[in-house]
């Protein structure tokens, strides 16, 4: 009887961690990943252990339906915001305007909860969007969309290397908002630009939930006008203001406008 591995069209629903703006994962919850289970062994990973735990369960279930122990290993875990910024600006030079396809922003990326991981799938293609349909064809990512909800991993289709720890019902509270400074908004961005926030609506984020800690990082919904009508009062009286007098700063960088 083939595998799982070897089973075509499986499917899994695609259920993003969503975050509230400037989360970091409290360091007593990542735990480094044993060598064993890196693609690179002498390159660190972290995860959160409830993470790392569910990931060893299907990593014992992947071996056990006969797929290659090399495989299904971790390419990347946690990274914070200041860790994510290359890696975004990197998809700015490539992708333009496309590159939130590809990466998170700094202050955005699910990597900051410690629950999303990047897994070797067994080919040497690289992550260019022209190989993401033979990356998606592999025994490795067909097994996954056959078995990883049950160990309470959810995909983001864009990208079948990467897995969100996000169980129905189970998910492990969101780590709190970094502290920023409350009640100066001049203090707060430079704060937050110190920390490497960079673009007009992470700024925002944050600095009108340092105005209103009592949402404890709670999304805005469509239905709280007063206070979306303040979120865009914010930007585009002090936030496009404060990035302007950055861009005209020496050796700072020009300012991205448009890009989330």
């Amino acid at each position: 009887m083939a595998p799982p591995a070897a089973r075509m069209g499986c499917r899994a629903d695609e259920r993003r961690i969503r975050l509230p703006p400037a989360t970091e994962a409290p360091g007593p919850d990542l735990v480094a990943v044993e060598p064993r289970y890196l693609a690179v062994p002498t390159q660190p990973v972290r995860l959160h252990r409830a993470a790392y735990a569910a990931y060893r369960q299907m990593k014992a279930a992947a071996e056990a339906d006969g797929l290659p122990r090399d495989v299904l290993t971790v390419t990347s875990g946690y990274r914070s915001s200041l860790e994510q910024r290359p890696l975004w600006e990197d998809a700015l030079r490539r992708y333009g305007t496309q590159a939130t396809k590809y990466v998170a922003p700094p202050g955005s990326s699910p990597h900051q909860t410690g629950r999303a991981i990047d897994l070797w799938l067994g080919v040497r293609f690289g992550r260019d969007p022209r190989n993401i349909p033979a990356i998606a064809a592999t025994p490795a990512h067909q097994w996954l969309l056959c078995n990883a909800a049950r160990f309470g991993f959810t995909p983001y289709l864009a990208e079948p290397w990467h897995w969100e720890y996000n169980p129905p019902g189970a998910v492990p509270a969101l780590p709190r908002p970094a502290p920023f400074p409350v009640g100066d908004d001049g203090r707060t961005l430079d704060e937050a630009w110190r920390r490497g926030y960079r673009h007009p609506n992470a700024l925002t984020d944050i600095l009108f939930h340092a105005r209103h800690p009592e949402r404890r990082g709670r999304p805005l919904s469509s239905t709280e006008a007063p206070l979306v009508s303040e979120w865009v009062g914010i930007r585009d009286r002090i936030v496009r203001q404060f990035l302007a007098g950055r861009a005209a700063r020496p050796g700072e960088g020009p300012l991205r406008e448009g890009y989330r």
